[in-house]
């Protein structure tokens, strides 16, 4: 979650083999017939359909994957893998959230707005100079 509480998030899936290689094993994105299935729910999310997206919401692509290890297999060395990464773009219904996170500071901010209001009996500030500050 990056952009809390406003939240709309690029959620994604990542697939691929570890074992077999490029050359072995290539995923191919099916951008056509692949949807969202029916029982999918994030609670409180709505799943958004954007321009670079299928018309069912899923955004699919293939690329090359590299590990700068062996994995403990020296004859894996410079072996490149197939990643298939997908994804669906999801945002918060509502700003509950918000709104609720915020609170603390509007409390805050009006004791601090009411704390102008107190009389001072050492004669630092009058009324007038009060009623300056909060105009």
């Amino acid at each position: 979650m990056f952009r809390f509480p406003v939240d709309n998030q690029f959620l994604t899936i990542d697939i691929q083999d570890k074992q077999l290689g490029m050359d072995q094993l290539a995923y191919v994105p099916d951008t056509e017939s692949s949807k969202i299935g029916a029982e999918v729910n994030i609670p409180g999310y709505t799943i958004e359909i954007l321009n670079n997206t299928n018309e069912n919401g899923l955004r699919m692509v293939q690329k090359p994957y590299f590990y700068n290890t062996t994995m403990g297999d020296p004859s894996m060395n410079d072996t490149v893998f197939s990643q298939l990464r997908t994804g669906i773009f999801v945002t918060r219904e509502d700003l509950t959230v918000l709104s609720i996170s915020l609170i603390g500071i509007f409390i805050a901010v009006f004791a601090g707005l009411m704390s102008l209001l107190i009389l001072s009996y050492q004669g630092r500030f009058s009324w007038k100079e009060v009623l300056c500050l909060l105009v």
